[in-house]
């Protein structure tokens, strides 16, 4: 995404500089972003999530406030190994899964293979916030 948006940026704001800040310490992503602007490391967050109400609190605090402006739609890919021959998967599959209900491929019409679920860190930010809410309904 970053790109793409980077790529429009510049064709709108020619004489805009743009330079990446990574944390020092913290994973890269949505929090992590939105905590830089928030403490004045950035002009501006690329976020995959919505600005919470306590963030938005934060800034009014600190004297500004935040504005979201939405340039693309969020999506989620999940990746099975081809090998498996998994026909696919449900939400609900996928959320029994990732909350332990399911633990072997034959379940969902796979191999007698146990299931070993992979995420990106939950500190991530705004990727695995949005699977959490929108998949696991916030388990």
């Amino acid at each position: 995404m970053r790109r793409d948006v980077d790529q429009r940026i510049q064709r709108v704001q020619p004489k805009l500089k743009l330079k990446y800040t990574d944390h020092e310490t913290d994973s890269p992503g949505s929090d992590t972003g939105i905590k830089m602007l928030l403490n004045g490391q950035l002009d501006f967050a690329q976020s995959s999530r919505r600005i919470t109400d306590k963030e938005s609190y934060q800034a009014r605090q600190k004297g500004f406030t935040i504005r979201a402006i939405p340039v693309a739609i969020n999506a989620i890919a999940v990746a099975v190994h081809p090998n498996l021959k998994v026909p696919g998967l449900t939400i609900s599959q996928l959320k029994d899964i990732y909350t332990g209900n399911i633990t072997n491929w034959s379940e969902v019409g796979g191999p007698n293979l146990s299931i070993i679920p992979y995420s990106i860190k939950k500190e991530a930010g705004g990727t695995v916030n949005y699977f959490m809410e929108t998949i696991l309904d916030g388990e």
